[in-house]
């Protein structure tokens, strides 16, 4: 399934819409294999996303992977247990600890921190 959210794409194997009575959208509910992509090309995956109309805060949860393409051609990824995305500001905070998968081949494996602030929709430095 396929939604769009101003400069996000939301992708899941399911979604379910929410409306009030009178039609007006209330949240969005995504689950299995989410993944998240900003205008820049950044990208977020988990398990689960949750987005409230109301609030402008989409929430990732469930082994949420954060992966930036550098303009060195690397690619920097975090992880965590949830991801808050502020949609007003694109600033997103990244909660939780997880480790990295073992099957990351040739990657430097740097324990990700219990918190990071992540600005999707800044330019890469």
């Amino acid at each position: 399934m396929r939604a769009e959210q101003g400069d996000l794409l939301i992708l899941a194997d399911t979604m379910h819409a929410y409306f009030s009575g009178d039609s007006i959208p209330q949240r969005l509910l995504a689950e299995g294999g989410v993944e998240i992509t900003s205008a820049n090309g950044r990208q977020a995956r988990a398990e689960k996303a949750r987005y409230h109309f109301s609030d402008d805060e989409l929430l990732l949860s469930g082994s949420v992977e954060v992966v930036s393409e550098l303009e060195t051609e690397q690619v920097e990824r975090l992880y965590g247990e949830t991801l808050v995305i502020d949609m007003q500001s694109g600033i997103s905070r990244l909660g939780g600890q997880k480790p990295p998968p073992a099957d990351l081949k040739g990657a430097k494996e740097n324990p990700p921190p219990k918190r990071a602030i992540i600005e999707l929709d800044a330019p890469v430095r």
